[in-house]
């Protein structure tokens, strides 16, 4: 039978398979079948072969007894009628499945699974056998679905109904519906699986309208209802060929149930399945069909391609059956049929022709191809034509010129610029100019790409560094940013050399520019970021004043800067300054980021260096160390200063600013500084050691003279007390005379005279102090003045 075709056994290994078969081969181990990926070359009889089919489906009726386990006489029949196909791509897991089972027959290893599955779903249903009894009755589907998984596991599709003795008076009714769809000349046959079930609400009405018919009788009836005016009426009023296609077991499907329950409810009947199934006819086409058409064209000799893509559907059946044509062969009349039109209409015509027209020509070639193709029961739902040439995207379509970031030339050579380029416009058909382009061998994009990239270069080679990098989209008085002067020259090189200004389509056609400057690929910007970035940079700076001839000591300055920007008007100079210790490279654009850096500012540092010196050096010894910025000194520190930053400006390009000098301390104000420290220290020392208990017997004797003058005024204490209050204040002021004179020998023996005016410590505390070994103040700090000591 054909149900078992699906799985057979051959014994003849030579024997020739069918399209849709494919030939598997088993071999025993161990009572275990392992399904081999090629037939062995050597075997024997060591192995069986098998074909398995995937093309058809198969019906089968299978009913089986359920029955409690705790009362066997609590039992129903199932009917179960089904359809299966093996899936392709499962053919190995389907034969794995019927070796496992113990016959030699598909259909018996098939339904004896199948009822080892139902038994299996009813046993573990919820509240057991009468649960299951309880729920089967309103609805079959959680059965169907379990059986549909379990087959699915073993690569076999399966669509099903169920039904019961029971609860269905009528076994599964099977036909064919001869009917005409509504947008079509010819019937169509659609077969279908009727499962009638009771009507609920009408089920006492069921039962007493069967119980007098026979099974013949009761079967008839459905028949006729399946087949009568009511479908036929159905089917040639509200339902469409492709419906049948397309959603055949969907809407077209509801609507017959709908149509047939109206009749059934009036016998207490149902339809409790229905799976409808139609087979397209053996030349239903393709859907999607590609094609090329090569045609000639004048004055192109290579000859043109049209490529095409068509949708194509079956929308009527008769025509289709008239024209007797299978589906390869419908297929290459259409492919045919458009060849000719196409090359009728592209006859004799140009190549501008062609391209600048064509939407007119395909419209045109299109109308005609649809009613070719309808008059075989064909519609071609679209039809999309396109030559193959470079330029075709660009014709009929708005597009963009990308042109990624590169090198320009500015008015100075060494210097460049890096911008990147976007132009989007749509070309104008009815240009002259356009026209003139559209010929073999020209590429159009190439052509609008080359006269941007020239454009561009020319507007460039006007425009200076400076006006470059400091004015690209900025305007100065009238001048146009170089953006903007950029993007309007662009603009203007386009519209001339492609005619988008001709005819009425003006603003249309003209181009939208957007030009980007590139500082990350440009040295020279990023340099002088990094230089500003840098922030404070400092030296020393040692000078002597020339006018004191070499009788005061030497003034040191800290002096910080950090650079602010490029100048304005130097960018020039930034940009070609040259490296005079430098052998590789003349050109410090071609000096890596870090080089120049490091080579920079000791450059620059060496420059304010010698130029603060010479400018510096015949200053008074006043102004050399100066110590406030109001004063006459300040001004001319502050002069120098600014004289130094304009030479920066003038030599390398960059405008710097100096922080406030710092001056460290010339070593006479560090021995006086140190001097006046050890000072105060021996002072607070003193004061602290000594005198702690003897100024506390200071206080206490002044208080007792207070008493005494007011009650016994001739009191010989009071001379006695007022003489021990004096030696008290006389050994206080002897340390203070003692560090008086040291700091005077110091200056003796240690330092040449300053001016006490300009370096008076106290107007200047930021002074740094270095410590210094001096005896006198050693002597001093150790053991003070011996000599005053014993005389007082």
């Amino acid at each position: 039978m054909i149900f078992d075709n699906l799985i057979k056994s051959i014994k003849d290994n030579t024997v020739k398979v069918g399209a849709n078969d494919i030939a598997l081969y088993a071999k025993k181990e161990n009572n275990t079948f392992k399904i081999l990926d090629k037939k062995p070359f050597l075997g024997g009889n060591s192995f069986s072969t098998y074909v398995v089919n995937t093309d058809h489906w198969v019906r089968h009726d299978l009913k089986c007894n359920i029955s409690s386990m705790e009362n066997s006489m609590h039992s129903f029949d199932l009917h179960i009628n089904y359809e299966i196909r093996i899936a392709a791509g499962d053919e190995k897991r389907a034969l794995n499945f019927f070796l496992e089972q113990d016959t030699q027959v598909f259909s018996s290893a098939f339904n004896a699974a199948l009822e080892n599955w139902i038994l299996e779903y009813v046993r573990t249903y919820p509240h057991g056998f009468d649960g299951f009894m309880e729920r089967f009755f309103e609805d079959t589907k959680p059965l169907r679905e379990f059986l549909q998984s379990k087959v699915k596991i073993h690569g076999i599709t399966m669509n099903l109904s169920i039904a019961t003795v029971a609860d269905e008076p009528e076994s599964t009714v099977k036909g064919t519906l001869h009917v005409k769809p509504n947008d079509q000349t010819e019937y169509v046959d659609i077969r279908y699986v009727a499962n009638i079930n009771v009507f609920k609400p009408n089920k006492l009405k069921s039962w007493k309208s069967t119980s007098r018919r026979s099974e013949t009788e009761k079967e008839q009836i459905l028949k006729s209802l399946m087949t009568g005016q009511s479908i036929k009426k159905l089917f040639e009023s509200q339902i469409y060929y492709k419906s049948i296609v397309d959603d055949l077991n969907g809407s077209v499907k509801s609507k017959v149930i709908d149509s047939l329950n109206d009749l059934l409810n009036q016998e207490g009947w149902a339809i409790n399945e229905l799976t409808l199934f139609y087979d397209r006819p053996r030349h239903e086409i393709q859907n999607e069909i590609q094609h090329k058409t090569e045609c000639a064209i004048l004055n192109y000799t290579k000859g043109l391609s049209i490529n095409h893509t068509i949708l194509v559907s079956l929308d009527d059946v008769g025509k289709f059956n008239k024209a007797n044509l299978s589906g390869p062969e419908a297929v290459k009349w259409l492919k045919a049929e458009l060849d000719k039109e196409v090359r009728s209409s592209l006859l004799r015509k140009t190549f501008s022709e062609v391209v600048l027209s064509f939407s007119t020509y395909a419209d045109q070639i299109e109308c005609v191809f649809q009613e070719k193709a309808q008059s075989i029961g064909l519609t071609v739902k679209q039809i999309i034509s396109r030559p193959e040439l470079p330029d075709w995207d660009i014709v009929f379509n708005s597009f963009t010129i990308d042109l990624p970031f590169q090198k320009y030339n500015t008015r100075d050579t060494s210097v460049y610029a890096y911008i990147e380029i976007k132009c989007k416009l749509h070309l104008n058909l009815e240009s002259r100019k356009l026209k003139s382009l559209i010929i073999p061998g020209v590429n159009i994009r190439e052509v609008i790409e080359s006269t941007i990239r020239e454009t561009a270069q020319r507007v460039l080679l006007k425009i200076s560094p400076e006006d470059y990098y400091l004015n690209f989209m900025t305007s100065i008085g009238d001048l146009p940013s170089v953006e903007d002067r950029l993007k309007q020259q662009i603009s203007d090189a386009i519209i001339e050399q492609l005619g988008l200004r001709d005819g009425s389509r003006e603003q249309d056609n003209l181009p939208e520019i957007v030009i980007r400057l590139d500082t990350n690929a440009d040295a020279l910007s990023r340099r002088a970021r990094k230089l500003i970035a840098e922030g404070d940079m400092g030296f020393i700076l040692n000078l002597s004043s020339n006018a004191e001839r070499g009788r005061t000591d030497s003034v040191q300055y800290k002096i910080t800067y950090y650079i602010t920007q490029v100048d304005p008007e130097k960018w020039h100079t930034f940009a070609g300054f040259s490296y005079p210790y430098l052998e590789d490279t003349k050109e410090a654009t071609v000096l890596r980021d870090p080089e120049f850096i490091a080579k920079i500012f000791p450059l620059i540092e060496d420059t304010l260096r010698d130029n603060m010196t010479a400018l510096l050096e015949n200053k008074s010894n006043e102004v050399l160390r100066y110590t406030d910025d109001n004063t006459k000194a300040g001004l001319e520190m502050a002069e120098a200063l600014n004289i130094c930053e304009g030479m920066i400006r003038n030599k390398y390009g960059l405008v710097i600013r100096f922080n406030l000098p710092h001056r460290l301390a010339t070593q006479s104000e560090r021995f006086e500084q140190k001097a006046t420290n050890i000072k105060l220290e021996m002072q607070a020392n003193y004061t602290v050691a000594d005198f702690k208990d003897k100024l506390e017997e200071k206080r206490e004797l002044e208080k007792e003279v207070r008493s005494l003058q007011i009650k016994n005024p001739g009191a010989p204490e009071i001379k006695i007390y007022k003489k021990r209050i004096q030696e008290l204040e006389e050994k206080y002021n002897l340390i203070n005379a003692s560090a008086d004179r040291m700091l005077a020998d110091s200056k003796e023996k240690g330092a040449r005279p300053i001016d006490k005016g300009s370096s008076s410590l106290k107007n200047n505390p930021s002074l740094s102090l270095l410590d210094q070994d001096n005896p006198q103040i050693k002597k001093l700090t150790e053991g003070g003045d011996t000599e005053n000591e014993n005389k007082d």
